[in-house]
């Protein structure tokens, strides 16, 4: 399991798995043999793409 350290150095010093991880996250992480936590990963994502953050809220609210 790696570190939010570990994927922001690699995101710092490797343009093409910066551009890689803009378009999909996990694949990113996975061709590269790193792996997060899953709470790790929804943070970074919800930093890449904040609406998904918002619509998951929504879609609690709504199931309610």
């Amino acid at each position: 399991m790696n570190t939010l350290m570990e994927v922001y150095n690699k995101w710092q010093n490797d343009p093409q798995f910066k551009k890689d991880f803009q378009k999909n996250p996990r694949k990113a992480l996975k061709s590269r043999g790193m792996q997060l936590s899953p709470s790790d990963l929804h943070k970074i994502q919800s930093l890449i793409d904040p609406k998904q953050n918002e619509n998951e809220e929504l879609g609690k609210r709504i199931s309610k």
